[in-house]
């Protein structure tokens, strides 16, 4: 298969295409791998709102 190009590219146009494209899918696969680090933490604690209801129903009772 060849690759993509634009009508009339010179290839001092190209290289620097070429460059980015690397650079942009090594871009991707990063950004993919810091995604797969956070969805494999452990879950969090309990949502703000959350807690400061609890906070407020201990404040209350005391």
């Amino acid at each position: 298969m060849t690759e993509a190009r634009y009508p009339n590219e010179s290839a001092e146009c190209r290289l620097p295409r070429k460059v980015l494209l690397v650079e942009e899918k090594a871009l991707v696969e990063r950004v993919e791998a810091v995604a797969d680090q956070r969805r494999k933490l452990p879950l969090g604690g309990r949502h703000r709102l959350e807690a400061e209801c609890v906070l407020g129903l201990l404040f209350l009772e005391a």
